[in-house]
């Protein structure tokens, strides 16, 4: 029904919601990105470039 795969969906949802907690909060990017459940900031900031197009501090 979305057309991705469940992998695709997956990291879709957890960087939406990343995005909500940065606008929405103060919260380290580190401790949002642990949240969203990535456990090296190395992956969570390549997934939010891959599909926000921006990093997360932008």
């Amino acid at each position: 029904m979305t057309n991705m795969t469940f992998t695709d969906y997956l990291n879709h949802y957890q960087i939406s919601q990343a995005c909500y907690l940065l606008k929405n909060s103060g919260q380290p990017i580190g401790e949002i990105a642990h949240q969203c459940g990535y456990n090296q900031l190395r992956t969570f900031h390549r997934n939010f470039k891959k599909i926000t197009k921006q990093s997360p501090k932008a």
